[in-house]
């Protein structure tokens, strides 16, 4: 067996470390562009809601406000046991205070709610 034969292995693997590294250095030099100064609004987005779900949150709503515990738990154990999570857009102000449309779900919300109820509730 020849030097070339018993060294084409190296040469092809060093020729291959090589180009990876020609190939990252060349990735890494080239710019980031910059984030848009205005996000993409997240209305322009269209996610369906089932209506019932929006319904019975609604009237968990009423029966905390009405102190109706047993009824509101009733509800919200309704949306807590449904089999997927709808999406729910939640109006409320962000961060720098502006107002917004926020995701969320509905177990996130029947959570949200169960968690807040008095302990007698």
């Amino acid at each position: 067996m020849s030097t070339l034969q018993r060294m084409r292995p190296l040469l092809t693997a060093t020729a291959l470390v090589g180009l990876l590294v020609l190939l990252a250095g060349s990735a890494r030099s080239q710019p980031v562009p910059p984030p848009p100064d205005t996000p993409i609004p997240f209305a322009a987005v269209i996610v369906p809601s089932d209506t019932r779900l929006r319904q019975k949150l609604e009237a968990a709503h009423d029966y905390v406000k009405a102190q109706e515990w047993g009824e509101a738990v009733r509800v919200l154990q309704d949306l807590l046991e449904v089999k997927e999570d709808q999406f729910l857009p939640t109006k409320a102000p962000a961060a720098d205070g502006k107002p917004g449309v926020h995701p969320g779900g509905f177990r996130g919300e029947a959570l949200r709610l169960l968690a807040g109820l008095p302990p007698r509730g």
